[in-house]
């Protein structure tokens, strides 16, 4: 059956079957179908795709001599939109979540900010918040994942300039970026004035409320802060992989033992953390650990007090 299935086949698209045997050899069964040979100048469909995108990705946008900043958490998100970049001739330097972000604004002074959304430590809505408080009206796109309806807006309310969505296209970021470049926007205010503005944005330190003039208090502090940092690591770990209830018990740890240690700003978001980690509640729980870690992060550690 299967070989009046392919000598039909053969006929018709206009060939022929034909079969050669020997005995205690074996046979060999040979397809003939007559066809116009392709011209290797001219690429195929797929080919043609490909090229077309890759000339697209490619285009040639001069970004010689103009700063960028792009902030990202991952990786290789962070070191492909950098190849992108450069590659156009941009000096681009690099962050690896908010507060760094805000911190290499402060020093770099950058023209335009490529801004992540979701990033530990402090995400990028709240870090394009400070930035634009400060006075700071520069471009800042932001790149996030999320392509539901009402991310564009969560986005542009919280100051962004333009958004991308990922996966990441070498094409768009380029032609977003020179766009938003050619505007000017990020001439209105003068290069001096811009770094004055961004030397406003402080962050501003968290004490212990517990007397650190006191050995033994402040060596319980130490101890607490030196565990918080652990625990946190740990909480995001447990989080990436999913075990709520894990997250949710050392966020009650956190809940308790941060007001005891003096520091009252960990205690609602703990509270917060532990609610949607019981609740199972993935997005929530993220939102809340970002903001435990941001807060974390202003932490002072104090001096142990000299004896008298």
């Amino acid at each position: 059956m299967g070989l009046a299935i392919s000598r039909n086949i053969c006929e018709a698209l206009g060939g022929r079957l034909t079969v050669e045997s020997e005995l205690g050899v074996g046979s060999v069964f040979t397809a003939s179908i007559a066809a116009t040979p392709a011209d290797p100048q001219t690429p195929q469909d797929g080919d043609s795709t490909q090229q077309a995108a890759k000339e697209s990705a490619t285009a040639k946008v001069d970004l010689s001599g103009r700063k960028i900043l792009v902030v990202d958490d991952g990786d290789t998100n962070r070191k492909l939109v950098q190849l992108i970049l450069k590659r156009s001739g941009a000096d681009v330097v690099t962050a690896s979540n908010g507060l760094e972000g805000v911190h290499v604004a402060q020093a770099q002074h950058p023209e335009i900010i490529l801004m992540d959304m979701q990033m530990p430590i402090m995400d990028g809505y709240s870090a394009t918040r400070q930035l634009r408080a400060s006075g700071v009206i520069l471009p800042i796109i932001a790149l996030t994942a999320h392509a539901m309806k009402g991310d564009e807006e969560r986005c542009l309310d919280a100051g962004c300039s333009d958004y991308l969505t990922k996966p990441v296209d070498a094409a768009r970021v380029l032609a977003m970026v020179a766009e938003w470049l050619s505007t000017g926007q990020q001439q209105e205010v003068p290069a001096s004035d811009l770094g004055s503005e961004l030397d406003t944005v402080e962050v501003e330190s968290i004490h212990s409320t517990l007397p650190l003039d006191d050995v033994e208090f402040c060596e319980i502090v130490i101890e607490f802060v030196e565990r918080l940092r652990e625990r946190l690591i740990e909480m995001r770990r447990v989080h990436s992989t999913g075990a709520s209830q894990e997250l949710a018990r050392l966020a009650h740890w956190l809940k308790g033992a941060g007001g005891t240690a003096g520091f009252h700003d960990l205690t609602e978001p703990a509270r917060g953390l532990e609610q949607a980690s019981q609740s199972d509640d993935s997005m929530a729980a993220n939102t809340w650990l970002n903001k435990t870690e941001e807060i974390a992060s202003r932490i002072e550690l104090p001096q142990m007090p000299v004896n008298s």
